[in-house]
Order: structure tokens, then C-alpha cells, then sequence
């Protein structure tokens, strides 16, 4: 597990390249808003109009009409364009904004900010400190694993007639981090780290948006309204409680 994990990691720092803060901040942006909102363009817009029309900024409310209305002037019968130019220009502009924007994912596994890079390079220094602090514990690591190699390989006869050695073979495998005092790296009861590095990532957009309107306006008019009468039968008894303790005599 800890092998295929490491060589996931590998991999992963030989194709990630640092970018910019700025850069990889607006490009997270960029992809966020192209993914899950994707109505956020049009509502700028909308709010741009808006705070034009209040201000009577005319060339501005000219602006943004020909920028959102221009697409509806191609539908006209007094244009007329070939359904099948349109439909090939139209596959054409998507194929380029799917070159020109990856996936987030994909850009995120080949981008790192400047932070990240070096927020590694804090806990590379944080694990070679910790290395050099239990050097004992690593060292006899090295060495178990160095007599572990010599056990596997197969000395000749006469050495074996001279030598005395123990009986039996020493299988036991050295740990620097026991199982004891710490938790073991085979052992994983939540998440499967082979699986998980194999298989790539996939983000299901339909899972992050609604296919219908969630709010009923039907059933919301009518809580509306019997909350309204609520309020008003709890405004008229408490006016009502009040207006006999005016009259109470002294």
C-alpha cells in the first residue's frame, strides 16, 4: 500500500508544475463558475443593467443589450444562416473552450500554487528533522532490512559448513513504527488507498444542481398566508389583553 502510495506521489510531483497565486486563484474561479454556477455571468449582468439603468448610464445599458441580446439577431428571417454552419461553428466553439478550460481536476493535478509548493517543502524539512531526531530508530531499520538481503541470498556450501549459525530463519520484519505504539500502515478500515490512487477522480455535475425548482410556490403562498394569520390572531389577543387591563378598575 505505502509503495503504490508513494509512486502515486511521485508521479503526481513530476507533472505538477507552480503556478502564480493570482493565476491559479482566478483559474479555480474560472472553473468553479463554468461547473456549478453557471448562471453567475448572466446575473453580473443583470446587476450591471440594473445599477446602469439607476445611475441613467444609457451607453452602458447599450453595452450590455447588444452584448446579451446580439445572439438572438442570428435567429432572425431577415438572416438567414445554414443550419448546418451554425451547428458546425457551434461544436467548433465548444471544442475550443474545451481545449482552452480542462476539468478542475485535471488543472489542479497539473498546477500547484506557490503556497502548496511551499507548504511541501515545510513538511519535507519537518520529516528530515524527525529522521535526524530518531536516527537510531531508522538506522536499525536499515540494517535489519541489509540482513534481511544477505538472508535471502544463498552462500555457497563451504561457508555454510564453516559457519555456525542459529536455527531457523529470521522472518520477523523490523519496524522502525510498530504496530504497537503506532497505527498500522497495512491496516486501512475506512478508505482503500490502492483503489483510490488507481481510479481517477469524477465530479457528477447533475448531483450538484436541482432538475426542478425545489419551492413549491403553491405551498409556499399558502404557508405564507397561514403564517400571516397566525400572527394576526396572536397581534389581536395580545391588543385585546392590553386593552383590558386599561379598563381594570383600581
Amino acid at each position: 500500500m505505502t509503495e503504490s502510495k508513494e509512486k502515486a506521489l511521485s508521479l503526481k510531483s513530476d507533472v505538477t508544475t507552480v503556478a502564480v497565486r493570482d493565476h491559479v486563484r482566478q483559474s479555480c474561479i474560472l472553473f468553479t463558475t463554468r461547473d456549478f454556477f453557471q448562471d453567475v455571468s448572466k446575473l453580473q449582468a443583470q446587476k450591471d443593467y440594473l445599477e446602469a439603468e439607476e445611475g441613467g448610464d444609457l451607453e452602458q445599458m447599450r453595452e450590455i443589450a447588444i452584448k446579451y441580446g446580439s445572439a438572438m439577431a442570428k435567429y432572425t428571417p431577415r438572416t438567414y444562416v445554414p443550419c448546418e454552419a451554425t451547428k458546425e461553428d457551434g461544436k467548433e466553439g465548444e471544442k475550443a473552450e474545451e481545449k482552452d478550460l480542462p476539468s478542475l481536476d485535471h488543472f489542479l493535478a497539473k498546477n500547484m500554487s506557490e503556497d502548496n509548493a511551499s507548504f511541501e517543502q515545510i513538511m519535507e524539512l519537518v520529516e528530515d528533522k524527525d529522521k535526524l531526531r530518531h536516527a537510531w530508530l531508522y538506522e536499525a531499520e536499515n540494517e535489519y532490512n541489509e540482513r534481511h538481503e544477505q538472508n535471502l541470498t544463498l552462500p555457497s556450501t563451504e561457508k555454510q559448513a564453516l559457519e555456525c549459525t542459529k536455527a531457523g530463519v529470521e522472518t520477523w520484519q523490523y519496524k522502525a513504527k510498530n504496530a504497537l505504539m503506532y497505527y498500522p500502515e497495512g491496516k486501512s478500515h475506512t478508505v482503500n488507498y490502492d483503489t483510490l490512487f488507481k481510479t481517477p477522480r469524477e465530479v457528477l455535475y447533475k448531483n450538484t444542481r436541482f432538475n426542478v425548482d425545489p419551492f413549491c410556490k403553491a405551498l409556499n403562498k399558502s404557508q405564507i398566508q397561514q403564517a400571516a394569520a397566525l400572527n394576526a390572531q396572536v397581534t389581536l389577543t395580545s391588543a385585546s389583553h392590553l386593552s383590558a387591563s386599561d379598563h381594570k378598575p383600581l
